[in-house]
């Protein structure tokens, strides 16, 4: 009888182990604008929990790549994902180890001032919401396999439930569509 118990006790504590989520090392971060025109950096803090991601923006002068500006970002360690547009708009999603959690979408300037930052309750309403799947760590709102991507003035991000969201990249402004708007925004 006591074996059964332990068994029983065991395979919970490995189910309950399975729901964990896991995350590599936060790592250096780039990205160039599709028009070649910028180049982002983000390097993930040094110190988590007291200091932020730090970006490096760099803009083609002609012959070479000068840099711009550098700015702290909202993440305390790391986003798990960025992106600069043609006009060198920054948009960075998520945080290294909790997607969904705090600001999903901050959009900065070129110079990293904020324009705009969206949480999930922000884009979703809570019947959507209920919806996204969920881990111990995170909300997985955004389809982690097709990566956010950016068109001259939009960029385009899918969801993880069959939708797309399209923000302007020069106001950070979303419009939301629940099926596969983005291939029709080009």
């Amino acid at each position: 009888m006591n074996f059964k118990i332990w068994v029983v006790l065991a395979l919970g504590f490995i189910g309950k182990s399975a729901l964990a989520d896991s995350w590599p090392s936060p790592t250096l971060q780039s990205s160039s604008s599709p028009n070649g025109e910028f180049v982002l950096r983000v390097e993930p803090s040094e110190d988590w929990g007291t200091k932020k991601a730090v970006a490096f923006v760099f803009a083609f002068d002609g012959t070479k790549y000068t840099q711009k500006t550098t700015f702290k970002m909202t993440n305390e360690i790391s986003p798990s994902k960025v992106l600069i547009t043609d006009y060198g708009t920054i948009f960075s999603f998520d945080n290294w180890g909790e997607l969904g959690l705090g600001y999903v979408v901050v959009v900065y300037s070129a110079d990293g001032e904020i324009i705009n930052k969206y949480t999930l309750n922000q884009l979703y309403d809570e019947e959507v919401k209920d919806k996204i799947k969920r881990s111990v760590s995170s909300v997985w709102w955004r389809d982690t396999a097709a990566l956010p991507w950016a068109y001259q003035d939009i960029v385009c991000v899918h969801d993880s439930i069959g939708g797309s969201f399209i923000f302007k990249s020069i106001t950070g402004e979303y419009s939301y569509s629940k099926g596969e708007v983005c291939r029709l925004a080009l």
